[in-house]
């Protein structure tokens, strides 16, 4: 396991592949889980698949863990027509830390700033 960023409110660690989201605020791992899964069953191909997982810890309280394929920029272009969609998709939600491009393509890996009514 290794522990790969630290944002305002959870850590990420990868462990083979896949990035979890521990430490959290509980509902931001909610809320980015259903707005990737939203985003998802729309159809938009800038949506990875997450997954969610709900603990309790040793205090009888609910924690929340998202996972997801781990993304890192590959240094290619950006596709045009892909950011717009992107853009347009998310009412322009994202900054430039929020997505990775791969294969010209941006993917999502933080849709905590998203709200289920900016997905267009």
């Amino acid at each position: 396991m290794q522990k790969i960023g630290r944002g305002q409110n959870r850590t990420a660690y990868l462990v083979s592949g896949i990035v979890y989201k521990v430490d959290g605020w509980p509902p931001e791992n909610v809320h980015d889980h259903r707005i990737l899964q939203r985003a998802r069953h729309a159809g938009m191909p800038w949506a990875p698949p997450p997954a969610l997982f709900e603990l309790e810890d040793g205090g009888g309280y609910k924690q929340y863990v998202m996972a997801m394929p781990y993304f890192v920029n590959d240094d290619s272009a950006p596709d045009i027509e892909a950011m717009a969609l992107l853009r347009a998709q998310t009412n322009n939600q994202l900054d430039d830390t929020n997505y990775r491009v791969v294969g010209g393509k941006p993917v999502v890996i933080d849709a905590g700033d998203i709200e289920k009514d900016d997905l267009g």
